[in-house]
């Protein structure tokens, strides 16, 4: 039972972390779209697309 909670202490933690990561990226994704000039020419999906893509790069 001790080895359980343990183990479900760790998957909280790195579940928390990811969450953590993931909300950061969708904040900086939102801010870049919002900030872009071209953005309500180009529809908003192929420019998610892009930048997404760009973020992946970067890690």
């Amino acid at each position: 039972m001790k080895k359980f909670s343990k183990f479900l202490g760790l998957l909280i933690i790195v579940a928390y972390l990811l969450i953590r990561e993931y909300n950061k990226n969708e904040f900086l994704l939102s801010r870049i779209i919002s900030n872009h000039p071209r953005s309500s020419i180009e529809e908003p999906p192929k420019l998610l697309n892009k930048l997404s893509w760009m973020i992946e790069i970067e890690r």
